[in-house]
């Protein structure tokens, strides 16, 4: 612990110092006695202060470095206890398992120096005295052995593992080569390896197929050459020497003493066609037609529907069997059925014949391609086309334009009135170019695949306004009166039709009618109003009809509202769907209270009833 000594004030003042302070202090205390005693409490104070924070800040510094230097001890001690068990573990497992190594390298080193001394011992001895050279490496071997009996025990141990593992692996990788197969003997003559005996009676039916091919069953039975029962013998050979069903049958055929050829075998989904000699003769009859049916653009993929195959091997030679070129080019010009027709009768539909023959609508177009929507009792339809011995398929890409169909989308609108419609947007179809990966079979389409498909022009939707409008209106004693037309009822609370469009005659007038007049009970001073939206182009005296409105709409139409008693509306305005523009009135050339409404279209009068639906 620190301990402290309290500091002589008047010794570190200097003597001169000292003296100057007390005759100051001797002339001040006079003046200010009990503020000297003050001063000298608060500076006894501040030195205990001090003190005491200096003692408190020595002794955590103190206690923090025990604290750290303990923590530092506990926390190394683990690790060096790790340190401690891995070294004593190496050394265990190197005084254990490598002592041997070690010595053996001891042993090594120590051998390596005595051959090397025996062979500077053996360089002064004759080497035409062989008897000697032989006596004195035995002596060096039996002196090696026994010396160094250890050495050689380790030697042996470990190279008769390693010698036994290399022959293990040579006899495996040795017999992984091999195989046990049977030997097949006719007589003396060894006609191949097979792995067993289903692989010779493959190749024997085989062969007795091929030997009595193109014959009849009664020439079969009398030329029928059956082939002899072989002999077997068991071998060891090796896996490539082994022979297929195939090769062992030209072996058969070749020592079964018929008359044969070597000859290309033409087989037509597996059943045996024809034999031809020469392979590039029978390919070229099938590439002809092949060639034949290729698109003339040269676009596309052409093939068989069936199975061709060549089989090159021996076969009877015989007129039924070997055939030329031209024999094999009529034969596939052949038919192997014939088209099959079906006469429509009274009632017959394109469904029921479908059905009755089993196949499509589609179908039945495609072999008809004449054939219109509509048939006939007594028409002669194709149902089953006819079918050539050897069918050619055609696979090619086609492009074609579609037509994209367009939405209709609906939108409120608060210009139009409840349960009122107009089309804002006519729709406009899309078109699509359609890429197709289409097959003909004997140049009939049999299938489509889709592979690419590219908008090209993208469709607009057909867009209507649906009115949210109130249909009732200020001002008046109803409401507006939608229609199933175009127009809305141009008058408010009036439904009677006295005077229809067209001719007519009454007790009142006759003639041409050019519009409908709407009147009924109380009709003067009712509200009349646009039946569409549009600008007033006409509004004021009219002659005869009176204080009229007209107003021009979209589409080149134009409605007039003739014989008001007031108008509300002025040229140039424009005005809403259901807004009041007039009065009904009795004014111009009128016989009562009524409106004439008139629809002109392009300058041509015309009929007002399909505009308000009617």
């Amino acid at each position: 612990m620190l301990k402290f000594r309290k500091r002589d004030k008047a010794k570190d003042i200097p003597e001169d110092d000292g003296k100057k302070l007390d005759n100051i202090t001797e002339e001040t205390e006079p003046e200010n006695e009990g503020g000297s005693e003050q001063e000298d409490l608060e500076s006894s104070a501040y030195t205990v202060l001090y003190s005491f924070v200096y003692l408190l800040g020595a002794n955590c510094i103190r206690t923090g470095k025990r604290f750290l230097k303990g923590l530092r001890r506990i926390a190394v001690k683990p690790f060096r206890s790790l340190y401690t068990l891995a070294r004593i573990f190496v050394i265990g497992i190197d005084h254990l398992f490598f002592k041997w190594f070690h010595r053996f390298l001891n042993e090594l080193h120590y051998i390596k120096r005595e051959v090397k001394s025996a062979y500077e011992n053996m360089q002064g001895i004759s080497i035409t005295n062989v008897g000697l050279i032989c006596s004195v490496l035995r002596h060096y071997i039996k002196k090696g052995f026994s010396r160094h009996r250890m050495f050689m025990r380790t030697v042996i141990r470990v190279i008769m593992p390693v010698a036994g593992f290399v022959v293990l692996m040579l006899t495996i990788n040795y017999w992984n080569g091999r195989t046990f197969a049977l030997e097949i003997l006719y007589g003396n003559v060894s006609l191949g390896y097979v792995a067993d005996e289903n692989v010779y009676l493959d190749a024997e039916n085989l062969a007795n197929e091929r030997l009595n091919l193109g014959e009849s069953e009664t020439q079969a039975q009398k030329t029928e050459v059956s082939i002899e029962k072989p002999t077997y013998k068991i071998r060891v050979v090796s896996k490539n020497e082994l022979t297929d069903s195939s090769a062992l049958c030209d072996a058969l055929i070749e020592n079964s003493q018929s008359n044969i050829t070597n000859a290309c075998g033409i087989y037509v989904d597996g059943e045996f066609l024809c034999a031809v000699k020469n392979e590039t003769d029978a390919t070229s009859v099938f590439d002809e037609i092949l060639e034949e049916n290729k698109p003339a653009d040269g676009d596309g993929i052409v093939g068989f529907v069936e199975d061709i195959e060549y089989v090159q091997g021996l076969y009877p030679d015989n007129d039924e069997t070997i055939w030329d070129a031209a024999k094999l080019k009529a034969k596939l010009a052949t038919n192997k059925t014939e088209a099959v027709y079906h006469t429509v009768q009274d009632g017959d539909t394109l469904y029921d014949i479908a059905l009755k023959y089993d196949t499509t609508i589609e179908q039945l177009y495609a072999m008809n391609p004449d054939m219109g929507e509509n048939i006939y009792m007594g028409d002669q339809i194709v149902v089953s086309m006819e079918v050539n011995y050897v069918r050619v398929k055609v696979m090619k890409t086609e492009v074609r334009t579609e037509e994209i169909p367009y939405e209709t989308i609906q939108t409120e609108s608060a210009s139009l009135y409840k349960g009122t419609q107009r089309v804002k947007t006519e729709g406009t179809k899309g078109i699509a170019r359609v890429t197709e990966l289409v097959s003909y079979v004997d140049g009939v389409k049999v299938s489509t695949e889709e592979i690419e498909r590219v908008v090209v022009q993208e469709p607009v939707d057909r867009e209507i306004l649906v009115g949210t409008k109130s249909l009732a209106v200020s001002g008046s004693s109803g409401t507006i009166t939608t229609t199933s037309g175009r127009f809305v009822w141009p008058v408010i609370g009036l439904n009677s039709i006295s005077r229809s469009y067209g001719y007519a005659s009454s007790a009142y007038s006759s003639g041409y009618h050019t519009g409908i007049d709407i009147t009924g009970s109380g009709a003067y001073g009712r509200t009349i109003i646009a039946a569409d939206s549009g600008t007033v182009v006409q509004a004021g005296w009219n002659g005869s009809y009176g204080y009229s409105v007209t107003i021009q709409h979209s589409g080149g139409v134009r409605t007039l509202y003739a014989h008001c008693s007031s108008l509300s509306v002025s040229v140039g305005q424009y005005v809403s769907q259901g807004q009041p523009i007039a009065r009904v009135g009795n004014t111009g050339y009128s016989l009562g209270a009524h409106l004439h409404f008139e629809v002109i279209v392009n300058g041509r009068k015309v009929n007002p009833n399909p505009y308000l639906g009617r």
